[in-house]
């Protein structure tokens, strides 16, 4: 039965990508959007039952509502952005939700509970839900996202960007995010649970805005196609030394976040690339940055134990003790692939055996955070992993479009756009053990507060700039 309810819910992701490829959702013409919120709320309704009745055996019946709330909620939501007669395309946020409602599922079914700031700061010290945590998050934040579509906040908030001529303040912004909380400290703006973290931000929306805002100031220079390469590469290197300067040293020195680092240094990369439209900038830059990984990797003990043991050698290094009775981090790779069955649609919604019959914790590490492709693998197979990864291409070729220019828009979407698919590909390539694992977590499906907030933003920074374009939503 696990099978045949996986095969549907499936089936039903499927179809909702394949309507928001093919078709913009405005809300004066409600018929196909209305057909695509059947299509993945009825798959995910099936879906969450199926695991209240086998998985959680007819227990907690509080949070089964509530993760079956999502669904009017989400209905609730459009019908207020109606009737603020919002007209333009929705369909990346219809994408976004589809993605939030895979990485609520997966919660759901884990059944993990943990602390939680918001309910100690009443008193209450019992554990919660990781699935009702991440469901108040994913609420807040598109409340967030349609509230500030329907007063135009985003609207308002790009084109006040666009108009300023300050580059480097921003840079200076993000300096202070991730800098501040250590020279105040504090080793992180982390809650108990670890639910935020400011590096997100930094990352998503400063970093974004930043490249956007100095790339524009030099358009001039960059659409000439014959432009010396020399003076193109002066320019990548002096804006390359403010991302070191106001990202990359704060963020390794002071926050200890490599894996962010490294994501911003393969961002800043592509997005050059696509810029400058010099393919020979993402060959150096990415043999840079191997470099970088094999210095580190004699530098630092941590980064050895990363790539060694959790990378080039995890299968040797998966049960040796490096010292307090932990194991290596091939420990976790090796366990994630174990857990792993090649098949299309895998065991089954509740089939798996990724948590421990009596603690709250999983047996593959960080299955509910880093390592969230793996339940979703497990148990929904090789199809839900490709879902996920057309999705992130869908944003992608949204975010881009068809015209391809140097203004702040331009850059600021398709960043949106590489930040959101690079960090999903990283991510999945470090859980099927093809790069270092790194913490990088996987955008809309792995817990985490602060990275479901940014991520929204990215989603309502994009809707502002694609409609602020025209974009596709004059498309029949």
């Amino acid at each position: 039965m696990g099978k045949v309810v996986t095969i549907l819910y499936l089936i039903s992701l499927m179809g909702t990508l394949w309507m928001v490829y093919r078709h913009p959702f405005r809300l004066d013409k409600m018929e196909m959007l209305k057909k695509v919120l059947a299509v993945l709320f009825s798959g995910y309704v099936l879906a969450v039952t199926f695991i209240y009745a086998s998985t959680l055996q007819w227990e907690n019946p509080l949070l089964f509502f509530s993760m079956v709330s999502f669904c009017p909620f989400i209905w609730l939501l459009i019908t207020i952005l109606r009737r603020y007669e919002y007209k333009s395309d929705l369909s990346i946020l219809v994408l976004s939700i589809m993605l939030n409602s895979i990485g609520l599922l997966i919660l759901y079914r884990l059944d993990i509970s943990s602390g939680w700031f918001l309910t100690r700061a009443v008193g209450y010290q019992e554990n919660v839900p990781m699935a009702l945590k991440q469901l108040v998050y994913s609420m807040i934040a598109i409340v967030g996202v349609a509230a500030g579509l329907s007063k135009e906040l985003f609207k308002a908030a790009v084109e006040k960007i666009e108009g300023r001529r300050d580059i480097f303040v921003w840079g200076i912004a993000a300096l202070a995010l991730l800098a501040l909380p250590k020279l105040a400290g504090l080793s992180s703006l982390q809650t108990q649970d670890k639910s935020f973290q400011p590096s997100e931000f930094a990352f998503k929306v400063i970093f974004l805005i930043f490249i956007a805002k100095y790339y524009e100031s030099k358009a001039s220079e960059l659409i000439l196609r014959h432009y010396p390469l020399k003076d193109v590469l002066k320019l990548v290197l002096f804006v390359f030394t403010g991302v070191a300067i106001f990202f990359f040293l704060p963020l390794v020195l002071l926050q200890k976040e490599l894996g962010t680092a490294l994501l911003i240094g393969l961002c800043f990369i592509i997005l050059t690339a696509y810029v400058t439209n010099r393919f020979s900038f993402f060959l150096v830059g990415v043999a840079l940055i191997a470099l970088a990984v094999f210095v580190g990797t004699h530098l630092s003990g941590h980064v050895e134990k990363r790539v060694i043991a959790a990378w080039l050698d995890w299968k040797e290094y998966a049960f040796k003790s490096y010292g307090g009775g932990k194991l290596y981090p091939g420990y976790q790779i090796f366990t994630a692939l174990a857990a792993i069955r090649l098949s299309p649609w895998g065991v089954g919604i509740g089939n798996g055996i990724l948590k421990h019959a009596t603690m709250d914790k999983t047996i593959v590490p960080m299955a509910v955070n880093d390592f969230a492709a793996i339940p979703v693998a497990s148990e929904m197979g090789i199809l839900a992993i490709c879902i996920i990864v057309i999705g992130y291409i869908i944003l992608l070729d949204k975010a881009i479009e068809k015209n391809r220019s140097l203004n702040f828009r331009s850059i600021l979407g398709a960043g949106i756009g590489i930040a959101l698919l690079t960090q999903g590909l990283y991510n999945l390539s470090s859980v099927f053990a093809l790069l270092p694992a790194t913490g990088i977590p996987l955008p809309w499906i792995s817990y985490g507060g602060s990275a479901v907030f940014a991520n929204y933003i990215l989603v309502g920074l994009l809707l502002a700039i694609l409609n602020g374009k025209g974009g596709s939503s004059d498309e029949g």
